[in-house]
C-alpha cells in the first residue's frame, strides 16, 4: 500500500475546505429558495381545498384566514431573497481563512512535537472562517438590515401574533 506523499496531502489539505465551502453556498441558497417555494405549495394547496369545501363551513374559514395571514409572509421571504445582497468579498475571506486554518493544522499536527501547542491558532482561522463564510452567506449586515426591516412590516397593518388557526 502506497503512502500519500506530502505534496498530494497538502494540496487535498488546501483544496478541501474550498471544495466544501463551494458545496454548502450552493446547498444553504437552495435551502433558502426552497423555504419560500414550500409556503407558495402549501398556500396552493390550503387555496384549494378552501375552494373544495362547502361555502361557509368553518374549516373554510379557517383554511381562508390561514391564507390570509401566510400570504403576506411568503411575499416579504420573497422581497428578502430578491432584496439580500450577498459580499462576494467576505465569503472569499471566510474561505481564504478556512484554507489558512487547515493548511496551518495540517502542517502543525504534521510536524508534531512541541508545535501541537500552537494548533489554538489554526482553529481561531477556522473558527472565524467558517462563521464568517456563512454570516455573510445568509447577507452579513445587509441581510440583517432588510429582515429587521421586513419583520417590522405587519400583516393588514396588526402585529402578528401566529397562526389564526
Amino acid at each position: 500500500m502506497t503512502s500519500l506523499k506530502a505534496e498530494t496531502l497538502a494540496s487535498i489539505v488546501v483544496a478541501l475546505p474550498s471544495f466544501l465551502t463551494a458545496v454548502l453556498s450552493a446547498k444553504v441558497a437552495a435551502s433558502r429558495r426552497s423555504q419560500a417555494d414550500q409556503m407558495l405549495r402549501t398556500l396552493k394547496e390550503e387555496t384549494e381545498l378552501a375552494d373544495a369545501l362547502p361555502e361557509g363551513s368553518v374549516a373554510q374559514q379557517v383554511l381562508r384566514q390561514h391564507a390570509d395571514f401566510a400570504a403576506p409572509l411568503y411575499v416579504r421571504m420573497r422581497v428578502a431573497d430578491a432584496l439580500i445582497k450577498v459580499d462576494k468579498t467576505g465569503i472569499i475571506l471566510g474561505i481564504i481563512l478556512i484554507t489558512i486554518g487547515a493548511g496551518l493544522a495540517w502542517f502543525l499536527i504534521a510536524k508534531g512535537g512541541w508545535l501541537l501547542w500552537l494548533t489554538p491558532v489554526p482553529l481561531a482561522f477556522l473558527l472565524f472562517g467558517i462563521v464568517g463564510f456563512f454570516y455573510e452567506l445568509s447577507g452579513g449586515k445587509h441581510g440583517d438590515k432588510i429582515r429587521k426591516e421586513l419583520a417590522g412590516e405587519s400583516p393588514g397593518g396588526t402585529e402578528p401574533t401566529g397562526s389564526p388557526a
